[in-house]
């Protein structure tokens, strides 16, 4: 995404599944890239060393400020060595370009244009969907859903994807109204067309089961909202897809 977190970084406020990576969403990212600046700052009270700590790890920059015994950045620039090398130590002077770049940029380009705001609003998944459904609110337009949504993974939209539970999805305002009642109604459908529920057994595995049923593995995470086919647990009851 625009903030370049780490997956063990971004865990701690962005979702990551077989569904989506919220790393990829402008709107969730910036927000996310804001709580941990601001978490550097409580732990390193100083905005430079905060900034600073943003890509050399906030424990990383407070080591350095014991060691070298100074909170000055400028110090602790000329001071580098070890693994606080070009990039760590040159981040905050980026920062401060970029924003002064940002601030002046009719002086440092040639007309510049400015995305306008992507207008819209989230609803979350109360269920799994396929692609095809979600594809109806856009018109079947799929370049403008992969615009209003640019977390959601590219198997989602593939033929037979699937947009798991308890992800967001960001529509248009006029197809919101029209989003919440097609995903009550596909519930009630779907459970009129033949979905079939099982319980795990002891020492199954999500493998097995999707083997012994003959559906798609990715297919039965999806719609169980499972991240990790590891974790299913004996008595747990899945809801088993359609065959195609």
């Amino acid at each position: 995404g625009i903030w370049q977190f780490m997956r063990s970084t971004a865990r701690r406020c962005l979702k990551m599944n077989g569904s989506v990576d919220e790393r990829n969403d402008p709107m969730r990212a910036t927000v996310a890239a804001a709580k941990f600046l601001r978490s550097n700052y409580d732990m390193l009270k100083s905005w430079p060393l905060a900034v600073t700590g943003y890509n050399h790890g906030p424990s990383g920059v407070r080591r350095l400020t014991r060691k070298y015994k100074t909170r000055d950045i400028a110090e602790l620039v000329d001071a580098r060595h070890g693994r606080f090398r070009f990039a760590s130590a040159n981040f905050y002077a980026s920062f401060l370009a970029s924003v002064e770049v940002e601030k002046r940029a009719n002086k440092f380009f040639k007309n510049p244009r400015w995305l306008l705001p992507l207008v819209g609003e989230e609803i979350r998944l109360s269920r799994s969907l396929p692609s095809s459904l979600i594809l109806d609110w856009f018109n079947g337009g799929l370049e403008e859903a992969k615009l209003y949504n640019p977390h959601v993974r590219r198997n989602v939209w593939r033929k037979g994807g699937w947009l798991g539970r308890r992800n967001f999805l960001r529509l248009p305002f006029d197809q919101v109204k029209e989003a919440r009642l097609a995903m009550s109604q596909f519930k009630s459908h779907k459970a009129k067309s033949g979905d079939r529920s099982y319980r795990v057994q002891s020492g199954e595995t999500l493998s097995e089961i999707a083997m012994n049923f003959g559906v798609n593995l990715n297919l039965l995470k999806e719609i169980n909202g499972i991240d990790n086919p590891r974790r299913v647990r004996a008595g747990q009851k899945l809801l088993l897809p359609l065959k195609e």
